[in-house]
């Protein structure tokens, strides 16, 4: 093929690309900006340290229920020369440490299914093997499954089997498999004026389709299953350091974090205007997440100096308010009540250390301002 027949096959494409996002914006109403996004006061907060646990080095934690975490901890052997992956039971009640049996990691953990895969499991004729089955029940060992024919769905800790991919012109697309009973929730991609904008759209168990309204910027979304709403939180991409141009630089319009029930509503949580120019403030601050607590949602932000990171800094919405909270805290319990610090992922010095001491912070039980 000459240059002009590629150069031409290229600018058709562009076009078809430009004609599709230009349709998508005519037909797409914009979300409209909520004052009372605007209306948060950061105030200092006070809550409870229960500490539970001392002397471990916690590389990663779920929570089983409101009490018992299942947890791998890093050990070493005598001699130092070995670096065991040892999971156990921990209950953050008294502190006492149950061996689970295994050593390993965790791949997911959901209503008391587990799936953990096995260390130094490896067969050179048979592969790698996993445990399977319900925390406090039977387990079984068997042999990965072929990523090819099954999947694991991590919101049931199971695995089904593999269904084709669609396909779009864009070739962006996520599929979240939401629980097998709620169904499945689909993002289509494109890019808006070189910003990229997602649609969302969420299919049942029993095919139903509901589309659920995007604004421009919104997109790569994460998916969160939370127990207590039987409901799903799903948050827009929201880090913008590594893109090339920023969703508030193009189109300033407002952002929102959104949580779907099984049948198909939607409940949509303005981006807090006092949270959004932090996450701007890409020199002072990096954003690690959101999760959705009992109280209001929280989130998380490093604060950086130069290259360096600082200690985390939560902050709670609650009523009017964002709660600071100075503690580094993790993922909330299934009551979304608890919170259990130091958090796993952090950047912070502390749990560089070969040992930590762990706590529980409630927020439902008591809050100080």
């Amino acid at each position: 093929m000459n240059n002009s027949k590629r150069n031409l096959r290229y600018v058709m494409f562009a076009l078809m690309i430009v004609f599709t996002s230009s349709a998508v914006r005519a037909n797409q109403e914009v979300i409209p900006y909520d004052q009372s996004a605007s209306d948060f006061e950061i105030v200092k907060g006070d809550f409870n340290k229960k500490y539970f646990l001392s002397g471990m080095n916690i590389k990663k934690a779920l929570w089983i229920d409101n009490v018992y975490l299942l947890a791998t901890i890093r050990e070493t052997t005598a001699d130092n020369l070995l670096v065991i992956n040892k999971i156990v039971i921990i209950n953050t009640d008294n502190g006492e440490v149950q061996d689970f049996g295994y050593s390993g990691h965790i791949k997911c953990l959901a209503d008391g299914n587990i799936v953990i895969g096995l260390d130094k499991a490896v067969d050179e004729q048979t592969g790698f093997k996993i445990v399977s089955g319900k925390v406090g029940g039977e387990l079984q060992t068997t042999l990965t499954p072929d990523p090819k024919l099954m999947r694991l769905n991590e919101y049931d800790c199971v695995y089904e089997k593999v269904t084709p991919r669609k396909k779009t012109l864009t070739g962006f697309k996520q599929v979240f498999r939401l629980k097998i009973k709620h169904g499945i929730l689909e993002s289509d991609d494109d890019f808006e004026d070189g910003v990229r904008t997602s649609k969302l759209s969420f299919i049942n168990s029993s095919q139903d389709n509901f589309l659920i309204p995007t604004n421009v910027g919104e997109s790569k979304f994460a998916v969160v299953y939370v127990p207590y709403e039987d409901a799903y939180m799903i948050a827009p991409y929201l880090r913008y350091d590594n893109d090339r141009i920023p969703w508030w630089k193009t189109y300033p319009r407002a952002l929102f974090m959104r949580l779907l029930s099984p049948d198909g509503s939607i409940k949509r949580i303005p981006l807090p205007k006092a949270i959004e120019d932090k996450i701007k403030d890409k020199h002072y601050f990096s954003y690690r997440g959101v999760s959705y607590t009992k109280l209001g949602l929280l989130w998380s932000l490093t604060p950086r100096v130069g290259k360096s990171f600082k200690s985390p800094i939560n902050y709670l919405q609650s009523g009017n308010n964002l709660i600071e909270i100075n503690d580094d805290i993790s993922i909330p319990s299934p009551n979304g009540c608890k919170l259990i610090g130091p958090s796993t992922w952090s950047y912070s010095s502390s749990v560089n250390k070969n040992t930590n001491d762990y706590y529980v912070i409630d927020i439902c039980d008591e809050k100080k301002l």
